[in-house]
């Protein structure tokens, strides 16, 4: 039984090479597209969120559940929990809504509040 050449071993691992690369390519591919996607939301529901705590210290008479810039959030919310199926993206824009809902218990923690949303910006 012979074994071939060795330009026949490497012919033949060149190929196999680019049939795993023409295999496994595209998912790579799609999961870092996913990736980028989720962090572009996360970007947004953080600008989003600040945007509705600056609204909140301009208003400090009301609730957060009436400033405008809480409804637009809410209804970016809506769409994004429909459209998205990354749990932990749907989970971190449920936290940030959460947050924003605690400033009208304790309008002190607006400071706190807005450094936590930067701190889940960031990472």
């Amino acid at each position: 039984m012979e074994l071939g050449s060795l330009a026949e071993w490497v012919t033949g691992l060149a190929e196999l090479l680019a049939v795993c690369v023409a295999l496994f390519l595209p998912i790579f591919m799609d999961r870092n597209k996913r990736k980028r996607a989720s962090k572009k939301l996360i970007v947004v529901t953080s600008n989003m969120a600040l945007r509705v705590i600056q609204e909140k210290e301009e208003n400090e008479g009301k609730r957060v559940e009436k400033l405008d810039s809480y409804k637009d959030f809410k209804e970016f919310q809506s769409v994004v929990s429909i459209i998205v199926d990354d749990p932990v993206t749907l989970s971190r824009i449920t936290a940030a809504n959460e947050l924003l809902l605690s400033i009208h218990r304790d309008n002190s923690n607006l400071a706190t509040i807005s450094s936590s949303i930067n701190v889940s910006k960031g990472s």
